[in-house]
């Protein structure tokens, strides 16, 4: 009688039950010795290999194959096992199998395999896994965004295996070599990934949740807790940190990461991209080239201060009145505060400002320097020069570093210090007051403040320029500049009638052109302004005669 003809699936279905109270003695191997001739031939694993692979398969099939359920099912007892430790790593480097809850503090992992291998057997085909050496830290990086590139095809396990295999065959490499030496446990896929994409993509920015799939949904909601207590490996060793970047509609709820200057310098030193940080495409840069001109329109002498800041920052004579001040041994930054009423175009002016002389802008979000962890606050502020001192080393023409509504850093310091939080406050301030000192390039703050300012700022601004609420006849002109039908008859009411800043007169227009376009509106254009107008107020309080208070 001719023998049947068995293919993978069934010799490892036939080793796997013979091994079953075997304890992987002789006669076990000598039993089955021509399932294991065909399998070693095939597979090109030793017996003992063969026999582990089959069990692990067996039942990981259904579960995870517990370390415990193998002694068991072996029948051997657990020192016994250990002799087939090297056996076990050995499939988990040809990639046969996963090993996962890879703590190294207690031993207790468990396997399963990948669903590429039972594919595979499925089909009577299972290739060896050809190992991939490589001879430098940029093909490291290469073979790492190819494996990160795979994320959404396989599962978490098996992508955190093809990264420590990759990273265990290639020892050699520095960059492997010191990413392991951080002992940085499951995070070491965070590390790397923020390292490939600022390699490949040029960013250095990341939210949390962009790591979701490396892990599975338990170790991301431990990650998650280790990170928003600070507590996380990267943030101890402070190789990652917050930042202000980000896409322009971020999340409230959401926090975001970069590299920092430490961990360029122990792993991306020899690549030399942290010379080209794109601070384009940082969201606290402003182009001038994209900035919008606007027609502003000032008193006389607020006309005649700007215009002569504008001379100033005009490059040829900023660079000549730079060196004689140096040459002098005087302090060669120029730092300037716009202060004054709401809405009287402080912001708009600095940008127009920056337009026409051509300079760039940092732009300082105040929301996001005060942390409630001890020690960030003060991080935050000097990170903020420490990033504008870098811009204005890699820029032709020195930027402009704006420090917009300032009101929160530059107001008076708290004497009587009670809570933690006031102390922070004060360091802050202290912290500015010391940058200002020997401050180099170009300073703007901005600030509604004028009775509460520190009196220590007031003398490291070199120019103060107050704006003032408009006077009627200037009122006029802006209200002709925002609405050209509009009469000069009207126009003089309007700013009579509506004491309005040039932001709330900018306001009555838009809602009346964008009315305009929805509705094709046929009411007066008088009648609709007066009633755009009113709406500026709170309880109809339009009237300044009337002095009456928004309140309860």
């Amino acid at each position: 009688m001719k023998k049947t003809k068995l293919n993978l699936l069934q010799h490892l279905s036939r080793v796997a039950d013979g091994a079953e109270k075997s304890k992987l003695e002789n006669d076990y191997f000598a039993e089955y010795a021509d399932d294991f001739s065909f399998l070693t031939k095939h597979l090109e694993l030793t017996k003992e290999q063969i026999a582990l692979f089959s069990i692990i398969l067996g039942l990981s099939l259904t579960r995870r194959a517990d370390i415990s359920e193998i002694i068991d099912y072996l029948g051997c007892k657990s020192l016994q096992f250990l002799m087939f430790s090297k056996d076990i790593e050995a499939l988990v480097d040809k990639e046969f199998i996963l090993k996962l809850n890879n703590d190294e503090r207690v031993y207790s992992p468990y396997y399963i395999v990948p669903a590429k291998v039972v594919k595979n057997l499925e089909t009577d085909f299972l290739p060896v896994v050809v190992e991939k050496k490589i001879s430098s830290d940029e093909d490291l990086i290469e073979e790492l965004n190819d494996l990160f590139s795979l994320c959404d095809d396989i599962a978490p396990e098996e992508l955190q295996h093809k990264i420590s295999f990759l990273l265990k065959q290639n020892d050699q490499i520095v960059l492997s070599q010191t990413v392991v030496s951080f002992e940085l446990g499951f995070e070491i896929y965070i590390l790397l990934y923020m390292c490939v994409n600022y390699v490949i993509n040029d960013n250095n920015c990341f939210a949390l949740s962009e790591f979701r799939d490396f892990y599975d949904r338990s170790d991301f909601f431990k990650l998650k807790k280790l990170f928003n207590k600070k507590q996380s490996a990267l943030q101890k060793l402070n190789l990652i940190e917050k930042t202000d970047d980000g896409p322009m509609f971020r999340r409230n709820d959401e926090t975001y990461y970069a590299l920092t200057d430490t961990a360029f310098i122990k792993l991306l030193s020899d690549f030399n991209f942290r010379e080209r940080r794109s601070f384009e495409h940082d969201r606290r840069f402003i182009s001038y080239e994209k900035t919008s001109v606007k027609q502003l329109i000032y008193d006389a002498d607020l006309k005649q201060q700007l215009n002569g800041f504008v001379s100033l920052l005009e490059e040829k004579k900023f660079n000549e009145v730079v060196e004689k001040l140096k040459d002098r041994g005087m302090r060669s930054g120029f730092t300037c505060i716009f202060y004054g009423y709401p809405g009287t175009g402080k912001t708009e002016s600095v940008l127009q400002i920056a337009k026409l002389t051509k300079r760039n802008i940092w732009k300082v979000d105040i929301a996001n320097i005060f942390d409630k962890y001890v020690g960030e606050s003060e991080k935050n502020i000097r990170k903020i020069f420490d990033d504008y001192r870098e811009l204005l080393k890699k820029s032709k023409t020195a930027p402009i570093l704006l420090f917009n509504e300032a009101d929160a850093v530059i107001g008076k310091r708290i004497e009587n210090v009670s809570q933690s939080v006031d102390q922070m406050q004060n360091t802050v301030q202290n912290i500015i007051l010391e940058e200002l000192e020997n401050f180099e390039g170009i300073l703007i703050a901005t600030t509604n403040l004028t009775v509460n300012l520190d009196k220590a700022f007031e003398r490291r601004f070199l120019y103060k320029v107050k704006f003032e609420k408009p006077s009627n006849e200037i009122s006029e002109q802006i209200w002709k500049g925002f609405i050209d039908n509009l009469s000069d008859k009207d126009a003089k009411t309007l700013a009579k009638e509506y004491s309005l800043s040039p932001g709330q007169i900018e306001n009555v227009s838009r809602k009346y052109t964008i009315d305009n376009i929805l509705f094709d509106s046929k009411e007066d254009l008088f009648t609709q302004l007066t009633r755009y107008c009113k709406e500026e107020f709170f309880n109809d309080a339009y009237n300044q005669k009337s002095s009456r208070r928004i309140g309860f």
